[in-house]
């Protein structure tokens, strides 16, 4: 079967949805033989595409890191690829499809909440997604939801496209382990006396950083806010709410921002943190407690949404939007050695449930579904 895949939204400085279609690819290409898999991207896509087991990469001569640009060439040029290529499926991993595409489709949907949670999302992603995703969904010979939370969400709003839909949870890239260097030259990047909490995102609205400040305020009034944190990420919209609660509560000699990092540098910073700390106030999913866990790092996380099914119980759980809980949680940790050895046990016995060599047999399974519907009109 010839496979089509569109990851045009790839940028070279992934986060969340783009780093799960890299997963995805590598995943193929090491466990998905007996296929051919056509990976279209474009100009910004930044590091090279693992290739191999069936896997090409297809350049498109578009500077994708221009949304419109990228939208326009998948909506008008990409179908005629897909005839001249003669691919039998196309595999979209963002949320929308080519509407005039005429082949069976898989959709991914890595949530909805641009129609059932539009104060979490840019504009931009409510207006485009609210134009486009009801008829992507239509579309769709198969649906791919990365948590059942999402799918019931999609069985809520859409009804019956549920039918078609499957979960396949986000994997763990191999990359991340308990083992590698010390910790010793990551605090020293930064000036980190002490292991730090550790927070891996974007600072949008969605993933409750004012409560992760104020529970530091709370530890603060206690006497018991003993290390920074540290962020990593890029910037994102909600960074000037964020920076002035920060400056608000006079906790800018305890938070370092380290900015973007390649996804080689991760599992160094993970292994050198006390815990992630992950207070979403709903996710899709959550990869980062995952990746944290693989990496032997105690999580404390909010079972908001599709978190339920990332952390499940081998994290320190608290309720969403509740900054004592979250105080209260921190300082259990950093009280109870016994506490962090039962989480890092946990963290790694469930984050290696989560591999891509498990993963790749049911997105065959979904590919194959998808030609066997046939085109969705």
């Amino acid at each position: 079967m010839r496979i089509a895949i569109d990851a045009m939204a790839l940028t070279g400085r992934d986060t969340g949805v783009g780093v799960w279609t890299r997963g995805l690819i590598g995943g193929l290409a090491a466990c998905g033989a007996g296929h051919e898999y056509l990976v279209y991207h474009g100009a910004d896509a930044g590091p090279a595409l693992p290739v191999g087991g069936g896997v090409r990469a297809v350049p498109v001569r578009v500077r994708n890191r221009l949304r419109p640009l990228r939208i326009a060439w998948e909506q008008a040029a990409l179908p005629r690829r897909l005839r001249r290529d003669a691919a039998e499926v196309l595999h979209c991993p963002s949320y929308v499809v080519p509407l005039g595409a005429r082949l069976p489709i898989v959709l991914t949907l890595h949530d909805l909440l641009a129609l059932t949670h539009p104060a979490y999302c840019t504009r931009r992603n409510v207006c485009h997604f609210g134009l486009m995703q009801g008829r992507s969904i239509r579309r769709a010979a198969a649906i791919h939801c990365t948590s059942q939370w999402t799918l019931e969400t999609l069985r809520q709003e859409f009804g019956a496209a549920a039918d078609r839909a499957r979960v396949v949870h986000p994997c763990v890239d191999d990359l991340f382990g308990p083992d590698g260097p010390g910790p010793g030259d990551v605090r020293a990047r930064w000036g980190l006396r002490q292991a730090p909490f550790l927070f891996v995102g974007r600072p949008e609205p969605k993933k409750g950083l004012p409560v992760l400040l104020r529970a530091l305020a709370r530890l603060r009034e206690r006497g018991r806010l003993r290390r920074k944190l540290l962020m990593v990420g890029p910037p994102g919209w909600g960074e000037g709410a964020v920076r002035r609660l920060e400056d608000g509560l006079e906790l800018g000699a305890h938070v370092v921002r380290a900015g973007y990092l390649p996804r080689g540098e991760l599992p160094g910073v993970y292994r050198a943190a006390r815990a992630l700390v992950f207070p979403s106030l709903v996710e899709g999913f959550g990869l980062p407690p995952l990746e944290a866990m693989a990496c032997g790092t105690p999580v404390v996380a909010t079972h908001a949404g599709g978190l339920r099914e990332s952390v499940g119980e081998a994290g320190l759980i608290v309720p969403p939007g509740d900054p004592e809980a979250l105080a209260d949680a921190l300082e259990r940790l950093e009280t109870s050695g016994s506490l962090r050895g039962r989480l890092r046990a946990a963290g790694l016995a469930r984050a290696a449930r989560f591999r891509w060599r498990e993963a790749v047999p049911r997105f065959l399974g979904l590919y194959e579904a998808a030609r066997e519907a046939g085109p969705a009109v």
